[in-house]
C-alpha cells in the first residue's frame, strides 16, 4: 500500500508520530505502525490471560462458593460506604447475568474486569476481605516484582496494587489503541522506545513467577513481545 493511501486511512495526526520515529521515511513508518500493532496484540494476550490467572487466584484464596454475590448482599463485606463503587460495579454484573437467566459465581467473575479485581488492593476493599479472615496478597510473593517497581517498605498489600495498577496502565493504552512503541517521557512525537513495554512485560512476567506459574509453558508459542520490541529497535 502507498503511504499517501495508509496516511488517509489512519489520519495524519497518528501516522505522524510514527513518521516522527523514523527519520520522515514514510516506509520504515509503515513498518513501525505494523510492529506496534503486533505488540500491542501479544501483550494484550498475555495480559489477558494474566488476568485470567489473577481472578482465578484471588477467587481460590476467597474460598467460598459465592462471595462476590454475598459481598454485595445487605451486611455483606462491600456493603459500606467506603467500598460503594466495588459494589456498584459487581452489583450491576450480577443484574446483568440474572436477567438473562443463566446466573453462575463463574460468569460473575468473568464479567468484572481488570480495574476490579486490582482495586480489592486498594485499603477499603482489601481491609473488607481482610476482615473475612481472607489475605488475598497470599497469591504472590513478589520477590522478583520489587526490584521493577522500585517499591521499599514490607507492605504487601500496597506492592501489589502497584504492580497492578501498572499493568492495568498499559492493558489501557493497548484497549484504547493508543501506540506503545514509545516512550512519553521522551516526547510525543520523536523516538521510538521499547523500555516503557519491556518494564511492563517483566512486570507479568515476575507476578505470575510469584504466583508459582510456569510461565514458559503458558506462554510456549505464544511470547514474541521481546523480538517484535528487538525489530522495533533495530528499524
Amino acid at each position: 500500500m502507498k503511504s499517501r493511501v495508509f496516511e488517509q486511512l489512519i489520519s495524519s495526526e497518528r501516522f505522524l508520530r510514527y513518521q516522527a520515529a523514523s527519520a520522515y521515511n514514510n516506509r520504515k513508518a509503515m513498518i513501525l505502525y505494523r510492529y506496534n500493532l503486533q505488540l500491542s496484540q501479544e501483550l494484550f494476550s498475555m495480559i489477558s490471560i494474566f488476568e485470567i490467572i489473577l481472578r482465578n487466584k484471588i477467587d481460590q484464596e476467597m474460598s467460598q462458593s459465592d462471595w462476590l454475590r454475598d459481598a454485595v448482599q445487605s451486611g455483606g463485606i462491600f456493603d459500606t460506604p467506603a467500598c460503594i463503587k466495588t459494589k456498584e460495579i459487581i452489583e450491576k454484573k450480577y443484574r446483568k447475568i440474572h436477567r438473562n437467566g443463566s446466573y453462575s459465581h463463574g460468569k460473575l467473575i468473568a464479567e468484572l474486569n481488570f480495574g476490579l479485581w486490582t482495586n480489592l488492593f486498594q485499603p477499603n476493599q482489601y481491609n473488607a476481605v481482610l476482615n473475612t479472615g481472607k489475605d488475598i496478597s497470599r497469591i504472590a510473593v513478589l520477590s522478583s516484582v520489587l526490584p521493577l517497581i522500585n517499591c521499599s517498605g514490607d507492605n504487601k498489600r500496597e506492592q501489589i496494587h502497584k504492580v497492578l495498577g501498572e499493568i492495568n496502565q498499559i492493558r489501557n493504552r493497548i484497549a484504547h489503541h493508543e501506540p506503545i512503541c514509545f516512550n512519553r517521557r521522551l516526547g510525543r512525537h520523536t523516538r521510538k522506545n521499547t523500555y516503557y513495554v519491556r518494564k511492563k512485560y517483566q512486570l507479568i512476567i515476575n507476578m505470575l513467577k510469584d504466583m508459582s506459574v510456569d510461565t514458559d509453558g503458558l506462554f510456549y508459542g505464544l511470547d514474541h513481545v521481546l523480538k517484535i520490541c528487538d525489530k522495533i529497535d533495530a528499524l
